[in-house]
């Protein structure tokens, strides 16, 4: 197993330097798609050049998709609101590191002070701000030769942004199964303004069986219907926040 061959490659590079190893996101939630990637997160005392290097090579040797990122215990601020890791802010910590699965050694989060409310709103907004941003460059730059990988990373986007508008409205739904999050998205009042074209595509981009079918269409049209869909829902976020 994927995860087993992490774990030991972990503790052979890291030695007593490591504290836990976290899975989190689509594997976690056992909501893989064809084109997923396995999350992980590996916690250590103090991040090493050497050790990275180590590590890269034995995820460059992989079959599997890995998104691994690496954490040193310096490096997190003792005030929880100004948690970083890569662009994610505090929600990162508190919404999703916090209740991720231990499979080596114990959660190192799970006891850590929690952000303050507001300040995870915050943070779960500039993530959308993030998305709404990609998308949109990727729509305008659409010269740029198109391919499955890409159109399911922006249909992946679509997905994390219903997620956050849920979670904004609702204060639940990062961690929710896809497909349950569809039943918690329609039930939001102001979904029923969303056009019959954007309820449609986002019920279909939020049924996993169908991601290598999303995947698979390339056309503009379904690109510029995308991009309606992320601009309504970028306007529900920021009524939200």
């Amino acid at each position: 197993m994927i995860t087993t061959k992490f774990v030991d490659a972990c503790q052979a590079i890291f030695g007593d330097n490591l504290i836990c190893v976290l899975l989190l996101g689509s594997a976690q939630r056992s909501d893989t798609t064809p084109f997923s990637d396995i999350d992980l997160v590996v916690v250590v005392g103090k991040v090493k050049t050497e050790d990275l290097v180590s590590l890269r090579d034995f995820v460059r040797s992989l079959d599997t998709l890995v998104d691994c990122s690496v954490l040193g215990v310096n490096e997190i601020s003792e005030d929880p609101d100004l948690f970083r890791i890569g662009t994610h802010g505090c929600y990162q910590q508190d919404l999703v590191l916090r209740h991720a699965e231990a499979i080596w050694g114990d959660n190192f989060f799970a006891d850590l002070p929690h952000p303050s409310t507001s300040v995870v709103r915050r943070s779960v907004l500039e993530k959308v701000v993030e998305y709404v941003w990609w998308v949109r460059r990727m729509f305008v730059e659409s010269n740029r030769p198109r391919s499955f990988e890409l159109n399911y990373q922006l249909n992946s986007r679509i997905v994390k942004i219903v997620r956050d508008v849920v979670y904004l409205a609702t204060g639940s739904g990062i961690r929710t199964p896809t497909r349950t999050l569809w039943l918690n998205f329609t039930n939001l009042p102001f979904t029923e303004r969303l056009s019959g074209e954007n309820q449609a595509i986002a019920c279909a981009l939020l049924e996993p069986d169908q991601a290598s079918v999303n995947a698979s269409d390339l056309s503009e049209e379904f690109f510029e219907a995308r991009c309606r869909l992320v601009n309504a829902l970028y306007e529900f976020a920021l009524e939200l926040a």
